[in-house]
């Protein structure tokens, strides 16, 4: 696959689309339309300037190159010639540059100013394939949140315009948090629900080597240590007022910051009339000389202002954190807030007060914050590059309609391979009429049993029908491999005790809430190798949920069970046995539970199914029936 990645920023500028293009080529063609380097200091380099065609390959990467305006001291005005100045560029030269090139994919890697993602946009209707934007900011969020325009502006209004019209064009939106999602779901009316992918950061590469070259900070002194950009967004007035009274206090604590940006020069203005001790800036460093203070330090620092667009963001630096494993201190809120207080691998404060506020951190400081580093890396394990490049890989696949066509059917509960990861779902008019509306996906880790009529359109005549509760009676779990079983839905105790004995495993019910996958996704645990999952919810809620999973966990054993565990408990009556065969009578017999919307149900999967009958949907998928373990 031939894809061109638009990039306001790539090597030598270090982002983390570099990690990314990498990654890609190692099975795809990449090549990158970037500007001349500049950041973070604002001017070109001078070994670019020297030698340009040293920079026009990056490993197996072709990189095409149009000039830009430097950021220099990186004022308002100077940001904004210097985005504009890519934006026509990238068009301009990128049209003549990328004349005869043909691609399939173009992604956009939308840090800010979002305007960039028009050179994805022009590049994909221009060379007629498909569009892929990495989202970093909100727009024109952020522009409100930093009082930058107001939302009853027109500016505001335009800009609101134009991003309606990126995510309209955009085939897929990459969000680098969950949310991200909510914020845009919200502010456009789901319009745009089914592009919007949780696509997060991933750690930089670290170098374990250096763990033995600590520096020697005083440890008399609890030391704290940031890295990263120095600007407005990252609220360093706040870290000042706080460092002020730590001062007056005389806490033995002192704050190393490596790092430059705009608010630089006003940090060290504030820092030297404040006669502020205990704050020591360090300049810009190379990353093998921060991480020696990675490692020294007592506790890692993450600020941002505390704003709805802040909030909805998770800083790269915060995933580069986890992989030091000391305790992250937080002056954010949000979904950085929420993980880093969830998982205590630190200690993130809510800002309400000034005074309060900074008594609650200095008092925190000097207690010992309770860590579990076993959660370290069971988010590094959420945020790690491969599991991204899975998603990504499984949605491009997606859509270019290369999802697996083969369907795997097993005949029995005896076939299943414990050792392996799997989705295990009936194969009925529900998961046919949802196949087709597009809200189930085929994979390869997706195996079906024969569960009613529709499957016997497909399979041999000789198949017989398994229901759910069939199933579960008759596996045959290998307790060798599997040591506990996790409920994720609705458990009655009853059927709690009813598992237990049956499969005699440790059950674990873990309840979700009401709504849809972005409303639960928090609850889901972190799976072991040697556990199972039964899901509970109705088609296709149970398919899509089971297949998030597989795309952001490395183990997972899943069943698609619906409410068939409350039929096999006795929770729920079921058909008489002698009828489990007759042509709808399941179906009619469970018209006696909410009838209103098992109807509407039926009418719904019979029309897509019927949809999908029309536009041959299924005569592209090729069925593979099992008698033997997978």
């Amino acid at each position: 696959m031939r894809i061109l990645i638009v990039s306001q920023y790539f090597w030598p500028e270090y982002f983390r689309i570099n990690d990314l293009a990498q990654a890609l080529s190692k099975n795809d063609e990449i090549e990158v339309l970037t500007g001349y380097p500049n950041y973070p200091k604002g001017i070109i380099y001078e070994d670019f300037k020297k030698n340009k065609k040293k920079y026009d390959q990056f490993e197996k990467i072709k990189i095409y190159r149009v000039p830009v305006y430097a950021r220099k001291t990186g004022s308002k005005l100077h940001l904004v010639i210097n985005y504009f100045s890519y934006l026509l560029s990238a068009i301009v030269f990128g049209s003549f540059l990328l004349k005869k090139k043909k691609y399939d994919i173009i992604i956009t890697f939308a840090s800010s100013p979002v305007t960039v993602a028009l050179v994805g946009i022009y590049f994909s209707k221009l060379k007629n394939c498909s569009s892929i934007i990495w989202l970093l900011d909100l727009w024109p969020n952020v522009l409100h949140d930093l009082r930058i325009i107001n939302n009853n502006s027109v500016l505001y209004k335009f800009f609101k315009i134009l991003v309606g019209y990126i995510y309209k064009n955009i085939d897929l939106i990459l969000c680098q948090s969950l949310s991200f999602k909510k914020i845009i779901n919200k502010q456009f009316n789901n319009k745009y629900k089914d592009k919007l992918i949780f696509f997060p950061s991933w750690p930089e590469k670290i170098n374990s080597n250096l763990k033995n070259y600590k520096y020697n900070l005083d440890k008399n002194y609890i030391n704290i240590f940031f890295a990263g950009n120095i600007g407005d967004s990252q609220n360093f007035n706040l870290i000042i007022d706080l460092f002020k009274r730590l001062q007056i206090k005389k806490f033995k604590i002192r704050l190393y910051v490596a790092g430059e940006g705009r608010g630089l020069l006003n940090l060290k203005n504030k820092i030297f009339n404040l006669n502020l001790k205990n704050i020591f800036l360090l300049g810009w460093k190379d990353f093998n000389e921060i991480q020696n203070y990675f490692y020294s330090a007592d506790f890692l620092l993450i600020s941002l202002k505390y704003l709805e667009t802040f909030d909805s963001t998770i800083p790269g630096k915060f995933q580069t954190y986890l992989q030091y494993k000391k305790p992250i201190l937080g002056f954010i809120g949000g979904e950085t807030n929420m993980m880093i207080n969830k998982y205590k691998i630190g200690k993130a404060f809510d800002y309400f007060d000034d005074e309060n506020f900074i008594e609650e951190v200095s008092n925190s400081l000097q207690k010992k914050i309770v860590i579990n580093y076993n959660n370290f890396d069971k988010l590094l394990n959420i945020f790690s590059i491969d599991r991204q490049i899975r998603k990504i890989n499984f949605y491009v696949k997606k859509l270019f309609n290369l999802d697996n066509t083969i369907i795997k059917i097993i005949t029995s509960g005896s076939t299943i391979n414990y050792e392996k990861n799997f989705i295990l779902s009936a194969f009925n008019l529900a998961f046919l009429g949802f196949l087709s509306k597009g809200e189930i996906c085929l994979t390869k880790d997706l195996y079906l049993w024969p569960d009613g009529y529709f499957s016997k359109r497909f399979l041999p005549s000789n198949t017989i029908k398994i229901p759910g509760r069939f199933l579960l009676k008759n596996l045959r779990l290998d307790t060798n491999v599997i040591k506990s079983l996790v409920i994720l839905g609705n458990l009655s105790n009853n059927s709690k005790i009813y598992l237990e004995n049956l499969l005699k495993i440790k059950v674990i019910h873990v309840p979700l809430p009401y709504g849809e996958l972005d409303d639960f996704k928090d609850y889901i645990p972190i799976f072991e190798k040697n556990q199972m999952c039964i899901i509970t919810l109705p088609t296709p809620k149970q398919e899509i949920l089971a297949n998030h999973i597989s795309q952001v966990q490395n183990f997972y054993k899943i069943f698609c069970l619906g409410a068939a565990v409350s039929m096999s408990s006795g929770d729920e009556k079921t058909l008489p046995n002698k009828y489990a065969n007759i042509i709808f009578a399941e179906a009619l017999w469970r018209l006696q539970y909410e009838p209103k919307r098992r109807i509407l149900r039926i009418i719904e999967t019979l029309a897509y199914y019927f949809i999908g009958v029309l536009r041959g949907k299924y005569k592209k998928i090729k069925f593979e029936v099992l008698n033997e373990k997978f």
